[in-house]
């Protein structure tokens, strides 16, 4: 991920294109970095995890150095003092960033985070938010190698009780890439998720409604600015799609 954003980001500065530049790099910084890589290393931290954090934080200050360059030679100077590392003395005289060469591309941890993305999401909208409970896992033979590996940090980000590898699942709420998820809540009121459920399906439909109406309004189209209908046609993709996610859950509860 880093790699791209040196890659991206170095086009976006060559062309002037500052605003993309700066979203490039803050959602890679905050998106990529803070919210999960930080996140993951936090068990089993050692020395070698220590480097790549320290690596990436360097780099990713240079990134923005051309766009804050005094807070960037603040930060460089305070990681200078309290690591001891012999580092560039100041940000302006850094050499730009290069590709880091890697042997692989990460495609298993990029697959689990769209996995624990896609199960908050289920959790939230069965009205679960941040309870623990029991998750159950259908693998694949070469997944389940990675899952075991990494087995605490994906207890912990996924906020799961349990998690227990079976062959077998009484319903699949979520599937990808080789392996399937339900969540064991079968002790509970399955009426009570199924009422959370139907509560956000009719707001979002209701939304929905005014939203399509909003867009077939003649003048309405005539008076807004382009970027405007722009907007609200994607509001309305947005909502389109998240009211369909929430039917398909409602379905695996039939």
């Amino acid at each position: 991920e880093l790699n791209s954003a040196i890659n991206v980001v170095s086009k976006k500065l060559d062309n002037y294109s500052l605003n993309e530049a700066t979203k490039e790099i803050y959602d890679f910084f905050w998106h990529v970095f803070c919210d999960w890589y930080i996140e993951i290393v936090k068990d089993n931290f050692n020395i070698g995890k220590a480097k790549v954090l320290i690596y990436v934080l360097l780099n990713s200050i240079k990134l923005l150095h051309p766009l804050m360059p005094f807070i960037t030679e603040e930060i460089l100077s305070v990681i200078t003092e309290h690591t001891g590392l012999s580092l560039d003395k100041a940000m302006v005289k850094a050499a730009w960033p290069k590709e880091y060469k890697l042997k692989t591309k990460g495609r298993e941890v990029v697959s689990l985070i769209n996995t624990i993305r896609n199960l908050r999401n289920i959790k939230a909208d069965l009205g679960l938010g941040q309870k623990k409970v029991k998750l159950e896992v259908r693998l694949g033979r070469e997944n389940k190698k990675f899952w075991e590996e990494n087995i605490t940090w994906i207890k912990r980000l996924t906020l799961s009780e349990s998690i227990s590898f079976v062959k077998e699942l009484k319903r699949v709420l979520y599937e990808s890439e080789g392996l399937a998820l339900n969540l064991d809540i079968e002790s509970a009121d399955l009426s009570t998720f199924l009422t959370s459920l139907d509560k956000k399906v009719n707001n979002l439909d209701n939304v929905l409604k005014k939203a399509s109406e909003k867009l077939k309004n003649a003048g309405f189209l005539e008076r807004a600015s382009p970027d405007i209908v722009d907007r609200e046609k994607r509001k309305f993709e947005d909502i389109s799609a998240n009211l369909s996610r929430l039917r398909e859950l409602k379905d695996v509860f039939k």
